[in-house]
């Protein structure tokens, strides 16, 4: 139930949420931070990279030596290396990128068995994103996760 932290460079907002069972790396020549109201959920590795304010990466993500601009949607079990996501943009479920950069506001999904990449205009998952962060924060609800960092073991 445990999340694990790797590193003496690791710097996370104290408003950011995350799950049990979370890794978060940094290397000896690098560093770790993860912005305001970020969500990381369980099973989920960032080692090396920078998650932008707002954004939700799903459940079994695996973030390395990558940047994810704010307010972008990393979905379940997606793969991303040594990249660059821009702000507002949606990585759809099992996406594996790597050395690529995205654009702004963009949807990088599987289309006729490649990934493609489209404009996208999220502004209207806000209000579903706000309303999952408040019920991870909210000490009344069932969903409430504690963020005292206490389940953190540190491995320097």
């Amino acid at each position: 139930i445990m999340s694990i932290f790797e590193g003496n460079s690791i710097k996370i907002s104290p408003s950011a949420v995350l799950n049990p069972k979370v890794r978060i790396i940094s290397t000896d020549d690098s560093f770790v931070d993860i912005g305001e109201a970020c969500i990381i959920e369980e099973l989920s590795i960032i080692t090396d990279s920078v998650i932008g304010a707002n954004c939700v990466i799903e459940v079994g993500g695996t973030i390395l030596e990558s940047i994810i601009g704010e307010s972008c949607v990393i979905g379940i079990k997606c793969s991303i290396k040594n990249s660059k996501i821009g702000s507002g943009s949606f990585i759809s479920p099992t996406v594996q990128l790597d050395g690529v950069e995205i654009p702004d506001h963009s949807s990088v999904y599987l289309y006729q068995g490649n990934w493609a990449c489209k404009p996208i205009d999220m502004s209207h998952l806000k209000p579903q994103l706000d309303k999952y962060y408040e019920r991870l924060t909210d000490p009344t609800s069932p969903q409430y996760l504690p963020q005292t960092h206490s389940d953190v073991v540190t491995i320097n």
